[in-house]
């Protein structure tokens, strides 16, 4: 499968590991944050949704990112600093929204909340690619790209569910 081949040859591996701790990491932190920002009264809550807009935002781009360098296509490749940095803030606001909606008391909150943060992990990820820049043609393949969108949301959806378990 062309995912694994490009994984394993085309990525250096250690930093594909660093970025997986960065992962790992920081989903236990936005975990403790989103649940904190749970329990709270609602005049508590700004302050906790602040937190975990910054930490989730900031561990899905760092990860993204690392990811993104330690990509090797053989050509030499830039990242444009405007969409790189607004991508920052995609992921910041997406996580900002997810955990507010996924707090909200409802039964299907928590999982509206889980598609609201895999489809800003999305909008992040294809704005950060397109920060990439490098003299060769980049092709998107149409089936891999609503895979990953669909993946992203319901994997959102499953993982707030599972993080909202009482």
């Amino acid at each position: 499968m062309r995912v694994l081949t490009c994984l394993t040859e085309d990525h250096n591996l250690l930093l594909v590991g660093l970025a997986a701790v960065i992962c790992v990491v920081g989903s236990v932190v936005l975990n403790r944050l989103f649940e904190k920002n749970r329990r709270s009264s609602a005049k508590a809550r700004l302050p906790w949704l602040f937190l975990g807009a910054m930490a989730g935002g900031a561990t899905i781009w760092c990860t993204h990112f690392v990811a993104m360098l330690a990509y090797r296509p053989g050509v030499e490749v830039a990242y444009a600093p405007v969409l790189t940095g607004l991508s920052l803030l995609v992921a910041m606001v997406g996580c900002g929204l997810a955990i507010g909606i996924g707090s909200l008391r409802g039964r299907y909150m928590a999982p509206v909340g889980g598609v609201v943060f895999g489809l800003g992990v999305t909008a992040m990820h294809y704005t950060g690619m397109s920060a990439f820049t490098a003299q060769a043609l980049v092709i998107w393949s149409a089936p891999y790209i609503v895979a990953s969108i669909v993946a992203a949301a319901v994997g959102g959806a499953a993982a707030f569910h599972i993080a909202t378990d009482d």
